[in-house]
C-alpha cells in the first residue's frame, strides 16, 4: 500500500449490526470540514453482533486532493473492504478513486457498500455557534 506523505485525506467512523450480514452506519469528516454520512449494506466476518471502526484514509493521488475531488470521492455509492483485529486496514472504492485507510477495529473482516450524502460543514457549524456565543461588534 502506498500512503501519501501528507496529513489524511478523511476520517470516519463507521458502526456495522450483524455479524455476517448486516447494516452499516457511517460519518465520514474530510480535511476541509465537510461532514458525509451514510447507510448501507455489510458483509463479513465479525466476533460481535455489533463492530465499529475509527479509521483515517487518503484517496491515491501524489497531491492533496482538490475539495470537489474530495467530495466526489466521500459522496455517493462506495465499496470497502477492510479489516483488523484492534488494528486494521482498508481500501475503498468510490467514483474511480480508491482510499487508503488504517485505523482502530474492532475485531472483523468484510466488506461493505454504502451511499452517502453531504450531511454539512464543520467549520459553519463552529462559525454558527461561535457567532450565538460570541457577543456581536
Amino acid at each position: 500500500m502506498n500512503i501519501p506523505n501528507r496529513l489524511p485525506d478523511y476520517c470516519t467512523l463507521a458502526v456495522s449490526e450483524g455479524s455476517l450480514v448486516g447494516s452499516i452506519q457511517a460519518i465520514t469528516i474530510d480535511c476541509n470540514g465537510n461532514v458525509y454520512g451514510g447507510v448501507g449494506m455489510s458483509l463479513g466476518k465479525s466476533a460481535t453482533v455489533f463492530t465499529g471502526s475509527i479509521i483515517v484514509g487518503w484517496i491515491s493521488t501524489a497531491e492533496r486532493p482538490e475539495e470537489n475531488e474530495l467530495r466526489n470521492f466521500c459522496e455517493g455509492n462506495s465499496n470497502n473492504v477492510s479489516g483488523g483485529f484492534f488494528f486494521g486496514f482498508g481500501r475503498t472504492y468510490s467514483n474511480g478513486m480508491v482510499g487508503v485507510e488504517f485505523g482502530f477495529f474492532a475485531p472483523q473482516l468484510g466488506g461493505s457498500t454504502l451511499d452517502s450524502t453531504s450531511l454539512g460543514s464543520v467549520r459553519s457549524f463552529v462559525y454558527d455557534l461561535l457567532g450565538s456565543v460570541l457577543p456581536q461588534t
